[in-house]
């Protein structure tokens, strides 16, 4: 379904010459995710341009267009947002590469646009997404506070299932397993006993900040 959506908000821009998130009706890429029928929380879209005068093959544009998205979803790591591409909280993409004549660009030129849809679905309570800090509490005040954040932590499950590693101030998202009881390790090493009783807020999330020191044991 998202690759639709990605397909139908490319061609649309090739063919009524213009080049942005939001198209001339006013249409977010909320508003075509959810008109499509796709229940979701989260929607987040890159969108990628490229000209030439000569012949580029597919291929090749796809590829230089991709490793833009790439460079730009680091330097989005260093934001407090996160990144769009890279994004441990999206879990469903959608993807559409079209070609045509680029009218928003200076003279006509050919080209190709790339769509990229990112969405997380509502989530039912097995297939819940958590996110949150992981961070060393130096003032014991066992809460987060701005500073304490741990990035590059990597999180898995005992039979050493990625989950996520944490980047700017800390941030990790997951989706969290289906058992009842789970056990989250720190860069394979240290772990931490879950019972999956907790409960979700209205978007389907789980908000949990880790201590290191939870891990360490008494």
């Amino acid at each position: 379904m998202l690759n639709e959506v990605a397909r139908a908000h490319c061609e649309d821009m090739i063919e009524r010459g213009y080049f942005s998130h939001i198209t001339p009706d006013g249409l977010t890429p909320e508003d075509r995710v959810i008109s499509a029928g796709y229940d979701a929380n989260v929607v987040r879209e890159e969108l990628g341009a490229l000209a030439f005068n000569s012949y580029l093959d597919t291929g090749e544009a796809a590829r230089m267009l991709t490793d833009a998205f790439l460079r730009d979803s680091i330097i989005q790591r260093e934001t407090e947002e996160g990144p769009t591409l890279l994004n441990e909280g999206i879990v469903e993409v959608g993807i559409a590469l079209c070609a045509g004549e680029l009218a928003f660009t200076e003279g006509p030129a050919h080209g190709y646009i790339l769509s990229v849809v990112l969405a997380r679905p509502v989530m039912t309570l097995s297939h819940l997404i958590q996110c949150g800090h992981f961070f060393h509490d130096y003032n014991y005040n066992r809460v987060y506070d701005p500073g304490e954040g741990m990035p590059g932590v990597t999180l898995s499950l005992k039979d050493g299932q990625f989950l996520a590693v944490t980047w700017l101030h800390g941030k990790y998202c997951f989706r969290r397993p289906s058992e009842d009881d789970w056990f989250l390790f720190v860069n394979g090493q240290i772990q931490l006993q879950h019972s999956d009783t907790d409960c979700c807020g209205e978007d389907g999330v789980i908000y949990r900040d880790y201590r290191y020191s939870e891990f360490l044991g008494p």
